[in-house]
């Protein structure tokens, strides 16, 4: 028997079937000064660091990049370390607003903006729309910090170009909150 390159493409009849594992999915990194909106899930919990061993907090988010920052869409972005690697958000200049489903957040200044922002009794999240941007660290030997800026009117009105976009992510938390409290209250 021959040995196959199981990340390569599978030709046989599968029908998708087995998919290959990607290494790699979208940060960050993919997001640093680009505009989004962030509205959480509800879905929360706490890792525990691996520098300081600490917990720290994570909120399960669908992310939406509005635009490709001030400098346009580059394929390749700094990494934790500088080092250049693969961008993994598609240019919204040529494919549109890009939706990252399930993209969590742990970042202490973009998880605090969210914790008030989680799904109400009616299941709707609130919103956090800016810029995506990290600075260095107080802390030295830290790594950098992360958050997200205040919108410029520009802003604002680039987002309001994707409100159809932005409003079936926030319906489908909606429905998908209002469905688990329904299943919870049998």
């Amino acid at each position: 028997m021959t040995d196959q390159n199981v990340n390569g493409a599978v030709q046989d009849d599968d029908d998708g079937l087995f998919e290959a594992a990607a290494e790699t999915f979208p940060s960050k990194f993919d997001l640093r000064n680009r505009l989004v909106v962030i509205y959480p899930t509800g879905k929360t919990g706490e890792r525990k660091s691996e520098a300081t061993g600490k917990p720290y907090t994570w909120y399960e988010t669908t992310t939406i990049v509005l635009d490709d920052g001030p400098e346009g869409w580059q394929d390749r972005v700094p990494g934790d370390a500088g080092e250049l690697q693969p961008n993994l958000v598609p240019s919204v200049a040529d494919e549109g607003a890009q939706v990252l489903k399930n993209f969590q957040w742990s970042a202490g200044g973009i998880t605090a903006r969210l914790a008030p922002r989680l799904p109400g009794k009616d299941g709707k999240p609130g919103s956090q729309v800016g810029r995506i941007n990290s600075r260095p660290n107080k802390n030295r030997g830290m790594a950098p910090s992360w958050s997200i800026s205040t919108p410029t009117e520009a802003d604002m009105a680039t987002a309001r170009q994707y409100a159809d976009v932005c409003r079936a992510a926030r319906d489908e938390i909606t429905k998908a909150s209002q469905a688990a409290v329904d299943s919870d209250a049998f």
